[in-house]
């Protein structure tokens, strides 16, 4: 991409006079797609080089998708969050969508997986479930956040099918891009990972509520202190992130209250810890 001529005719700009321009663009098209109830969801580059053409470009980079989204400060100018380019630029997707999740600026999703010998330069599209991310944890954390606007399951990969039905095409064709076969395949992958998270989601919040209500209703008793139920709840709010942290945290959970000196607070604590513990996926 690097190496490819600049197109006759077109102008080079440096990076921030780029920035400029989009800047310009955005100050007068987001308050219209405001007005009209339209969120904008830019794709980033991709592939994510830094240069192309001669012109440096502005959303190659993590770096660079933070600063798009604020640029202008508005729902309505948001992103299409990526799980394949985020690894293709060296960064973990699920971190990413956690941080554009809490701005607001999940305008679009695209749902595919690369492999990654060295970002930007050495990557290949793969199937789903055989690449750098997460793809459960990442649709989890479109649950969580209560996602609700459109997902892609984009770049299938050739199936047998595919090559014994002539159904491969496109640009893609050439670099093991699949047909109509590989699309149900995506996305019947996507709908399972849906059905996964939200039943883990729905089976796992109300145990981690009634864990609160217990430490309050100890705490409203006397036979929990302050600081000890600030310690526990704030275990309890680490838990309802994702798996892998949630061991840890309900063992902070434990060990506070194992610390309690109400005998009955803590035996109900332990016990609750203990269950709680008992629900983790395997």
């Amino acid at each position: 991409m690097k190496d490819l001529p600049p197109r006759p005719g077109t102008p080079l700009l440096t990076y921030e006079q780029i920035w400029d321009n989009y800047k310009y663009f955005l100050d007068r098209v987001v308050p219209v797609a405001e007005a009209a109830g339209v969120r904008l969801a830019v794709h980033p580059n991709d592939p994510p080089a830094v240069i192309s053409r001669g012109n440096p470009q502005v959303l190659a980079s993590v770096a660079d998708w933070k600063r798009l989204i604020d640029t202008y400060d508005s729902p309505a100018n948001g992103l299409t969050v990526h799980a394949g380019v985020t690894p293709e630029v060296g960064h973990d997707a699920v971190e990413f969508l956690r941080y554009v999740g809490a701005k607001d600026r999940v305008n679009h999703i695209h749902y595919r997986n690369v492999t990654v010998d060295k970002p930007r330069e050495r990557y290949a599209e793969v199937f789903p479930d055989n690449g750098e991310t997460d793809m459960f944890a990442f649709m989890r954390e479109l649950v969580r956040q209560g996602y609700d606007r459109g997902v892609l399951a984009e770049h299938p990969r050739a199936l047998d099918f595919d090559r014994e039905n002539g159904s491969i095409g496109g640009q893609y064709a050439g670099v093991g891009g699949g047909g109509h076969g590989g699309e149900l395949y995506d996305t019947g992958y996507a709908r399972a990972m849906l059905q996964a998270a939200l039943i883990m989601e729905r089976g796992r919040r109300p145990v981690l509520d009634d864990a609160e209500a217990l430490v309050n209703r100890f705490y409203a008793a006397g036979a929990v202190k302050l600081a000890d139920r600030a310690r526990m709840r704030a275990s309890l709010e680490a838990a309802d992130r994702l798996a892998e942290q949630s061991e840890a945290a309900i063992d902070r959970f434990a060990d506070v209250a194992e610390g309690v000196d109400d005998a009955e607070a803590r035996a109900s604590l332990t016990s609750m810890a203990a269950y709680l513990k008992a629900q983790l996926p395997t």
